[in-house]
């Protein structure tokens, strides 16, 4: 059925992603835990008490002189990414003509420095350094500026399409890292968490994402164990076939 080569390649990749997506759930439920083992508490709490924390904050500009804007509306941190037409200088049979083309782009993220606040007081935060924006706390912006209007013409920097993904001023949030005297700091992989997602539901994802890993881990398993028996079954076969043969 299987050639020496064969049975070892297949058996040893499915060993691999057993073994790869052991080690991935078991990270997985280091990630749970830590989740589970942060407290809830409020601004005035963590700048007293190190350690990880929960805390409800809404998301406010630190200073209203410097803003910025994604379409009409003031935010925190975009990103820009899509599909614009470019002109290319091209060489063809002696002559230099020009062709546009599309070409994917990718902006750098802009933010501006913001205050996480609540009723008992605020934290200032410099920078986005070590912070993770979840998807569920991220607004999308779509965008088709190369419909042209009448007399316009098209140039280079015109995008075919564009997606601003941002986070809006005032956005309600959970944060979850860690506090050191009164300062953010990395918790779960060195990182400082804001989402929409409260402790609970934030802790169920997690372990919705686990389940898949469960799967694999245990298919893949049982494969390799089924191919292993295979082949010593048939190289069993071979060799009690070759004995019995005169």
């Amino acid at each position: 059925m299987f050639s020496g080569k064969k049975f070892f390649f297949l058996f040893t990749f499915l060993f691999c992603i057993g073994i790869t997506s052991s080690w991935l759930i078991s990270d997985q439920q280091k990630v749970i835990e830590q989740i589970n083992s942060a407290s809830t508490k409020n601004i005035s709490m963590v700048k007293l008490q190190n350690g990880p924390a929960w805390v409800k904050v809404t998301l406010k500009p630190a200073s209203e002189d410097k803003k910025l804007i994604c379409g009409n509306q003031p935010c925190l941190w975009k990103k820009s990414e899509g599909i614009k037409t470019v002109i290319e200088d091209l060489r063809r049979g002696g002559k230099w003509i020009q062709r546009a083309t599309k070409k994917k782009f990718e902006e750098e993220p802009q933010s501006v420095p913001f205050i996480m606040e609540d009723e008992t007081g605020s934290i200032l935060m410099n920078d986005w350094l070590g912070i993770e924006i979840g998807q569920d706390l991220m607004k999308l912006r779509f965008e088709n500026p190369s419909a042209k209007a009448p007399g316009e013409t098209e140039d280079s920097d015109k995008a075919e399409y564009r997606k601003d993904s941002y986070l809006p001023e005032n956005s309600e949030a959970w944060a979850l890292g860690g506090f050191e005297n009164g300062k953010p700091t990395g918790y779960i992989n060195g990182v400082f968490y804001l989402t929409s997602l409260g402790p609970e539901r934030f802790s169920t994802n997690q372990k919705e994402g686990i389940k898949s890993l469960y799967f694999l881990s245990i298919s893949s398993k049982f494969l390799a164990g089924l191919l292993l028996a295979i082949f010593v079954y048939k190289k069993y076969s071979n060799r009690n076939n070759a004995t019995i043969d005169p």
